[in-house]
C-alpha cells in the first residue's frame, strides 16, 4: 500500500479509522473545515503562480479576485455552506501578507507532487513503485542554494517544527527529487494562515532517518492488521472530525461513570469523554436543520433552540467623556481586546514586550478536554 503522511498519521492515531477510510474505502463527505482548507490552498497556489508569471513581489487586489473565482467553482466548494465564504475570504486576505516575495525567482514551484520508493529514491508520483507520496505547498531555492519547504496551515492547531513528521516527510521527498541539495541547508516553514504566524527552522538531517523508520513501522503494522483482521479503535484526537465515528466499536462500549480507583480507570473515563465530546457535536449538527425550520424543542424543562444574543459596541472616546463628566472613573469600565493586542504584538515584538509590562496576570485553571498541542 502506498502511504502518505496523512494516511500514516491516521493509522498511527486510530487503526479502525484507517481501515474504514483506506481499506474498506467507505466514502464519507468531508468535514467543512477540511473543505475550507482545500479552497484556501487552491487560491494560494493560483496566487503564487500568478506572481511567478507576472514577476511581481505581490498583488493584493488579485488575491481577492482569485478567491472569488475559486469560490464559484463547484469542484472546490461543493459541500460548503454560503456562510463559509467570509471565512475563506478572510483567510486568503490574511495569507497575502505573508506571501510578499522579495525574490520571486526563488520560487521553484507550488503544489508539487512527489514520490519515493521503498529505498527513498525518487519515482514518478503515479508510479506503482511509489512507497510514500506527498504534495508540497511551495518550494523555494535561493542563490546560495538554501531550499525552503513551506506548508500552509488553515486550522486552529499550532504545532512545533522539531520532530514534525509531516515536514520530515516533505524534506525526504524534496531531497530525493533534488539530489544536489544539501540536507544541512534545508529550511522547513509552517505558515499558520489563521493566526498570521510563520514558524521556520533549519531541518535536522538526523530526523529524516526517524521519519523513514516511522513509515517502515507503519507499513509493517498495517500488514499485521491485514493478516490478523484486527483493527482496534483508539479514542483520542482522531475522533475529532472522524467520518467513521458512528460505527466506532469503542463508541458502543458502555461505561458506568464512577470515580476511578486507579490511573487505568481514569484513562478509560477520559477516552469515553473524548467520544462523548465528538458525539455531542454530531448530535447538535443533526438537530440544527430541524430547529432552523421548526423552532425550539422543549424536553423535561430544557430547551434546545436558537436564541438571540444582543451585542453592543460603544464609541469609546464618547463613553469616556460621558462617564468622566458624571464623576465615574472611566478606566474601570473599559476592557482591552486581548486578542487584538496579541495580533499587534506578533507584528511588533518591541511593542509586545511593552504591553506585557502593562498587563496583570489573572490566569485561572479550568477542568476541560482539549487537544494536546505544542505552541
Amino acid at each position: 500500500m502506498t502511504l502518505s503522511y496523512s494516511r500514516a498519521r491516521t493509522f498511527d492515531e486510530c487503526l479502525f479509522k484507517f481501515k474504514v477510510q483506506y481499506v474498506d474505502k467507505v466514502q464519507h463527505p468531508e468535514e467543512p473545515y477540511l473543505l475550507v482548507g482545500s479552497v484556501v490552498h487552491e487560491v494560494l497556489d493560483r496566487y503564487t503562480r500568478h506572481l511567478q508569471a507576472t514577476k511581481q513581489s505581490s498583488d493584493f487586489p488579485r488575491m481577492e479576485a482569485l478567491t472569488k473565482q475559486v469560490w464559484q467553482e463547484p469542484e472546490y466548494r461543493e459541500g460548503l455552506p454560503e456562510s463559509a465564504w467570509h471565512e475563506v475570504l478572510e483567510l486568503c486576505v490574511q495569507a497575502r501578507e505573508s506571501l510578499v516575495f522579495e525574490h520571486i525567482g526563488n520560487i521553484q514551484d507550488s503544489e508539487i507532487r512527489l514520490a519515493v520508493d521503498t529505498t527513498w529514491h525518487a519515482v514518478p508520483y503515479d508510479s506503482p513503485k511509489a512507497h510514500v507520496r506527498g504534495r508540497i505547498d511551495r518550494l523555494d531555492i535561493n542563490d546560495e542554494g538554501i531550499a525552503t519547504i513551506t506548508d500552509y496551515k488553515t486550522g486552529n492547531r499550532i504545532d512545533g517544527i522539531p520532530g514534525n513528521k509531516q515536514l520530515g516527510t516533505y524534506a525526504g521527498l524534496v531531497l530525493a527529487n533534488w539530489p544536489d541539495l544539501d540536507a544541512a541547508r534545508l529550511r522547513v516553514c509552517l505558515n499558520y494562515v489563521r493566526h498570521e504566524i510563520v514558524k521556520a527552522a533549519m531541518f535536522d538531517p538526523a530526523e529524516l532517518e526517524e521519519v523513514k523508520e516511522w513509515y517502515s513501522g507503519i507499513e509493517r503494522d498495517i500488514k499485521f492488521c491485514e493478516k490478523s483482521g484486527m483493527w482496534p479503535a483508539r479514542p483520542g484526537q482522531a475522533c475529532r472530525g472522524c467520518a467513521a465515528f458512528k460505527d466506532c466499536p469503542e463508541r458502543q462500549r458502555a461505561v458506568h461513570a464512577v470515580p476511578p480507583e486507579n490511573e487505568g480507570a481514569a484513562a478509560r473515563l477520559v477516552e469515553r469523554l473524548i467520544l462523548l465530546d465528538r458525539e455531542r457535536e454530531e448530535t447538535t449538527d443533526a438537530l440544527r436543520p430541524w430547529i432552523d425550520q421548526y423552532g425550539s424543542i422543549e424536553v423535561n424543562g430544557m430547551v434546545m433552540g436558537l436564541f438571540p444574543e444582543k451585542r453592543l459596541e460603544y464609541d469609546a472616546p464618547k463613553v469616556w467623556t460621558l462617564l468622566e463628566g458624571r464623576g465615574f472613573q472611566p478606566m474601570q469600565y473599559m476592557r482591552v481586546d486581548t486578542k487584538e493586542l496579541k495580533k499587534i504584538g506578533r507584528k511588533d515584538r518591541t511593542l509586545a514586550a511593552e504591553l506585557v509590562t502593562l498587563a496583570e496576570d489573572r490566569s485561572i485553571t479550568k477542568l476541560k478536554l482539549k487537544v494536546d498541542k505544542e505552541d
